[in-house]
């Protein structure tokens, strides 16, 4: 008989009782799965890529929706690009199939924009094509951009030193230009030496008035550092031949005011295109917060593409488990019967294997989860995409993968405890 003196110290005894048996359980546990080493490293395979698969995707799909929405949080909804069409290209035509952007948009188009249509804030044309660009012995290749002078404005573009070329500039096809800042860097070393300096585009050199700061990726994956600006109208009569333009950017007075602008644009479009009832349009019209949904889209398919292919791989690995914890009850039936013997409940057997189950599971799936939050983590350092992380994400994979070893447990641990002790004994 117990008194209230002896129960704390009977709590004690049985505390110290469950946490050696704990750590029994876990130096059997060990001991038992290095014995098939090859197995369980196979078996653990299966939750760990399982595990990765999940995290890795999500945490980068995350990181690629935060992105797009911070670069339209700088752009604006009421943002549209209006872009050429393409035309069909067959295998005879240079030996290339697919399509070619046509020439089908020009500045009168974008003036008529300008003109005609309402609530239209800013409209900024523009071209573009990769040329080859010098400075003394040094050159390189890269996206050459002919632009308005607001094109930095529409764009949330900043100048690390000097100035953009202005409007009198573009009426004047004036040969000045603005370096992105990698380019600026690629040439003159130090960014801000470019300034004053004068490029070589082919047989035209250009003054160096502005440099961009440094930017990255914008939200349609181009690197504006990598590419130099241009008035368009140099572009296009002093550094090309070219009548046509790449698209027109427009910017709306409000959010409210996009589908009406949409449908004046196209129709306006269509007239000055001489485009027919039922003709296809030889252009788009897109806007920034329609380009967003279409990229969400695709960003859901992907994170759909990797639960499935995780929830393949946690089949695999659950299956895995199965199979070597089945093996390894069928090896360690005179263990059972002496466990047994000597006072062990079936109670005691079942949370033996359905602890080695859930920590081979628990391994692989810990694993998985540090692996894909390094390989994101230096994604995120290099500056490729923004940081997101997701600790309930990851804590819901670690539970997943605990779910698999604990399904993958159940009916080895079930046959453990139904061994015949007697016969096991006798032997």
């Amino acid at each position: 008989m117990t008194t209230p003196q002896t129960k704390p110290a009977v709590r004690r005894i049985s505390l110290l009782t469950a946490f050696l048996s704990r750590r029994g359980n876990l130096r059997i546990a060990l001991r038992a799965l290095s014995t098939h080493r090859l197995r369980t490293v196979l078996a653990i395979l299966g939750v760990f890529l399982g595990a990765f698969m999940l995290t890795l995707v999500l945490h980068i799909s995350q990181a690629v929706g935060l992105k797009v929405t911070n670069e339209s949080n700088r752009l604006g909804a009421n943002v549209a690009d209006v872009t050429a069409g393409t035309v069909a290209m067959t295998r005879g035509d240079n030996n290339r199939a697919g399509g070619r952007n046509a020439a089908t948009l020009t500045l009168d188009d974008a003036r008529a924009i300008e003109q005609g249509v309402p609530r239209v804030e800013l409209v900024v044309p523009y071209a573009m094509s990769t040329r080859p660009v010098a400075k003394g012995r040094r050159n390189t290749s890269c996206p050459v951009v002919g632009a308005g002078a607001a094109f930095p404005e529409m764009r949330n573009m900043e100048l690390l030193c000097g100035s953009f070329f202005r409007g009198g500039d573009v009426a004047s096809k004036a040969l000045v230009c603005v370096p992105g800042y990698e380019i600026a860097a690629r040439l003159f070393d130090e960014p801000a030496r470019a300034l004053g300096q004068r490029l070589r585009f082919g047989s035209r050199e250009l003054l160096v008035v502005g440099v961009l700061a440094q930017k990255g990726q914008d939200a349609t994956g181009v690197n504006v550092d990598e590419q130099i600006y241009v008035p368009v109208t140099t572009f296009m009569e002093r550094l090309t031949t070219q009548e046509h333009i790449s698209g027109i950017l427009l910017r709306v007075a409000s959010r409210d005011a996009v589908p009406g602008v949409q449908a004046a644009v196209t129709t306006l479009l269509r007239a000055r295109h001489h485009l027919a009832p039922g003709q296809p349009n030889d252009f788009g019209v897109a806007f920034s917060e329609q380009v967003n949904e279409l990229q969400a889209k695709a960003m859901g398919l992907v994170r759909v593409l990797g639960a499935i292919g995780a929830g393949i791989s946690f089949s695999i690995g659950t299956l895995g488990i199965l199979s070597i914890m089945t093996i390894i009850v069928r090896a360690r039936r005179l263990e059972i019967g002496v466990r047994r013997a000597v006072g062990a409940t079936k109670r005691n057997i079942v949370a033996q294997f359905l602890f080695e189950s859930v920590l081979m599971a628990g391994t692989g799936g810990l694993l998985g989860v540090a692996v894909a939050l390094g390989i994101a983590s230096a994604v995120y350092a290099a500056g490729v995409l923004p940081a997101a992380y997701d600790p309930p994400l990851a804590v819901g994979v670690l539970l997943a993968s605990a779910g698999c070893g604990l399904m993958a447990g159940a009916y080895p641990a079930w046959q453990a405890a139904r061994v015949d002790v007697i016969r096991t004994l006798r032997g």
